[in-house]
């Protein structure tokens, strides 16, 4: 049922917003007016887009270096003429780029019963020693892993190593 023929029959415009998915004021609007709500129909094709022209570029550069973020190539093609924006850039590469499987920092849990001694000796390695799942749930350890450079480690606190070895004082 429309809008105004709800509105006839004595429904708020509480109810009719309700039932019609619309905000009060919308209805409101609509009721003053004396018209119906438009029927929207599918979106025409519009301008082409900004990106286009760039489109072959991206994927070029994706396929060679799947790593790339969305702001350097979008940094890459500005210098070669594109003023659209970034949030364009990064839509389209979320669509083409290939999936290269689980990341380091993605978190994976797997039941013990369905994880096999084969599974976990060849578990993708993260940094030496570690592996992907030394740090999942079947190992049933606590522990904390802090990665870093030799520089980084010789620049922190002593108070802090001491935190880290376990040895609070």
């Amino acid at each position: 049922m429309m809008i105004l023929e709800l509105h006839r029959q004595g429904t708020s415009i509480t109810a009719i917003a309700r039932r019609t998915g619309r905000d009060p004021k919308t209805v409101r609007k609509y009721i003053d007016r004396g018209v119906e709500a438009p029927v929207y129909g599918p979106r025409s094709v519009g301008l082409p887009s900004k990106l286009a022209s760039y489109m072959d570029f991206l994927r070029e550069r994706v396929t060679a270096f799947p790593d790339l973020s969305a702001t350097r190539l979008t940094r890459e093609i500005r210098e070669l003429g594109y003023f659209g924006a970034y949030t364009a850039v990064k839509r389209y590469l979320a669509a083409i780029r290939p999936e290269n499987g689980p990341k380091p920092y993605q978190w994976r849990q797997h039941r013990p019963e369905h994880l096999t001694l084969d599974d976990y000796m060849n578990a993708r390695p993260i940094s030496e020693p570690l592996g992907m799942l030394d740090c999942d749930v079947p190992v049933q350890g606590a522990g904390a892993f802090v990665i870093t450079s030799v520089d980084r480690a010789k620049s922190v606190e002593r108070r802090w190593q001491a935190k880290l070895s376990g040895r609070c004082r």
